[in-house]
């Protein structure tokens, strides 16, 4: 349950996110582990509130772009733990 709105399960909802985001992946040959999805939320609340609420979603394709040239050829066994945080990071500097 969350403070703000009492009735509501996060943890269920994040669950329910997670079936989603994992099929997604299958579907597209991503590895799920590469999805930071409490970086993206950060990242899209920093922009958001920071800069503009139109921009939250193009910051968040942003970073897939960076994580993506990133990673490169080598993929995902390439990927250092926090990649996605330090890029988005970098993004929110620029606000």
């Amino acid at each position: 349950m969350d403070d703000v709105r009492p009735d509501h399960d996060l943890n269920a909802e994040q669950e329910k996110w997670q079936g989603w985001i994992d099929g997604v992946c299958v579907d597209l040959d991503v590895p799920a582990e590469l999805v930071d999805v409490a970086a993206i939320h950060d990242l899209s609340r920093r922009v958001a509130h920071g800069l503009a609420r139109p921009l939250a979603p193009v910051s968040t394709f942003i970073l897939g772009l960076a994580l993506g040239l990133s990673l490169g050829e080598a993929g995902a066994s390439a990927a250092p733990a926090g990649l996605s945080a330090r890029l988005a990071d970098r993004i929110t500097g620029h606000i």
